[in-house]
């Protein structure tokens, strides 16, 4: 049916979401060296750090995606911001 959507009223993911509902989703992020074919792919050194992000979602029924995702350490930043909103008073 995926391939019948109207994309015109209804996005891709309000489709996945509406008939198979995500019920679990874990990313890991490690430290990894890449291998021969990688490093070729990437046009990077051996020796070159990566960060390495395996990602998996599931609904109910099971494996919805698995997506292994190899970021060269000169081509990635992980960042993260905090506002706080209210002051707690003593």
């Amino acid at each position: 049916e995926y391939l019948q959507i109207d994309l015109l009223s209804e996005t891709p993911n309000h489709y996945l979401q509406r008939v198979c509902p995500l019920f679990e989703a874990r990313q890991d992020v490690t430290a990894a060296l890449p291998k021969k074919r990688e490093c070729e792919l990437l046009a990077i050194s051996r020796t070159e750090p990566c960060l390495l992000i395996t990602r998996v979602t599931s609904s109910k029924l099971g494996l919805v995606s698995y997506a292994r995702i190899l970021a060269p350490s000169s081509r990635y930043r992980l960042s993260g911001q905090i506002h706080h909103t209210s002051q707690i008073s003593s």
